[in-house]
């Protein structure tokens, strides 16, 4: 997925009810496991279990992660890595099993 303009996202949605999105100003590698674990074990993300706290932290260096609550619970995150042209790549992003299908995606 690609935007180009602010128009391509459409009209806001409001937030479903108790539903919240707050950046992990602190860089965690345990809570960036944690979410990349818990959003991709039953999509098959692999690519990343290996790593270690050193790999993580490197990994993590200049990324700003979101994460989705919904009544204090973490539903799901976006990881987002700045690139050179000023534009913004989604390395990655997702919700939990038990939270998808609930429209908090969108406010990610």
């Amino acid at each position: 997925m690609e935007q180009t303009s602010p128009e391509d996202a459409g009209p806001p949605v409001p937030a479903p009810e108790g539903v919240r999105v707050e950046c992990a100003e602190i860089v965690s590698p345990e809570l960036s496991r944690f979410l990349y674990t818990a959003v991709g074990q039953d999509v098959t993300w692999t690519d990343r279990l290996g790593w270690d706290r050193a790999r993580w932290t490197k990994e993590l260096e200049g990324t700003r992660t979101w994460i989705a609550y919904e009544r204090g619970t973490p539903a799901g995150y976006a990881e987002l890595a700045p690139r050179e042209d000023g534009s913004t790549e989604i390395v990655y992003f997702g919700l939990l099993p038990a939270f998808r299908g609930r429209r908090i995606g969108a406010h990610l």
